[in-house]
């Protein structure tokens, strides 16, 4: 294999799966799954759910909505069957926003057939399918791991049991492809545009993400890794970040055409 493009799917491919984790997106979210009735609030969410289920949810230990339900248990009395009925509706809603970038739908419309294209996701289980599913919307071949068969395969770190930042999840990544990459070019966001993560100071985190998963990537054995952080400015002003995920994407197909991957015109029909 002579590359390997390698593209982080929440906060990079899409951005709508960040953007619904802003205060009044959540709010919403909440009231209509049912949940905000039983005592979720955003905060709830992000500090009760998410950070405190987290790393057993992204290694497949518990799914989001096992996930929530739990958490509510703590707060409230409904019955496990209403909790489960509206962590059900919430995650649904979730996952249905996660749709594909437009921009980045083109780009992987025009690089597919000419390398191959790893989707690797530190997310939830329920999340694999949502993710194949938005792709085949888009009009691109994808295909689950471990079938590296064809199309863009897309990892998930809870089918895997590992996730991005750890050697076990290239291990697997290696096994399906039975080979080794002579170069890689990898995209993420390494959650700098998640909601929470604004709230921090930036540089220092994301220099640490880099290189943990630059260390975690050895499996694949490339002679070449280039990696590439997606970092965006403020999700709320459509058009600014319209205009930076299209220069950064057609940026990237410059790259990967001098280094004779891609096409000529590829920049162009981005």
């Amino acid at each position: 294999m002579e590359c390997l493009l390698i593209l982080d799917y929440s906060g990079t491919l899409s951005l709508e799966s960040v953007r619904f984790g802003t205060e009044e997106r959540l709010k919403e979210a909440l009231e209509e799954s049912g949940l905000a009735a039983l005592g979720a609030t955003p905060s709830f969410l992000w500090k009760q759910v998410i950070e405190a289920y987290w790393d057993r949810a992204s290694k497949g230990g518990i799914t989001y909505v096992e996930s929530i339900v739990r958490a509510l248990g703590t707060v409230s009395e409904a019955p496990e069957s209403q909790r489960e009925q509206a962590a059900r509706a919430f995650v649904r809603s979730y996952l249905r926003a996660s749709t594909v970038d437009p921009v980045w739908a083109r780009f992987l419309r025009i690089a597919g057939p000419h390398l191959p294209i790893l989707i690797a996701t530190d997310h939830y289980l329920e999340a694999e399918q949502a993710i194949l599913t938005h792709l085949e919307d888009e009009g691109i071949a994808a295909r689950p791991w471990p079938d590296a068969s064809r199309g863009c395969m897309v990892a998930c770190s809870a089918r895997i049991g590992a996730r991005k930042e750890e050697t076990a999840f290239w291990e697997e990544i290696r096994r399906a492809y039975g080979t080794h990459p002579r170069v890689i070019h990898l995209v993420d966001d390494f959650g700098a545009n998640e909601v929470p993560a604004r709230r921090y100071p930036l540089k220092r985190r994301l220099q640490g993400r880099i290189e943990r998963i630059s260390t975690a990537l050895l499996p694949l054995e490339a002679r070449e890794i280039t990696i590439h952080p997606f970092v965006l400015p403020r999700l709320d002003d459509e058009d600014q970040v319209t205009d930076a995920v299209r220069d950064f994407v057609r940026s990237l197909a410059d790259t990967l055409t001098a280094e004779g991957f891609l096409p000529g015109d590829a920049r162009e029909r981005v």
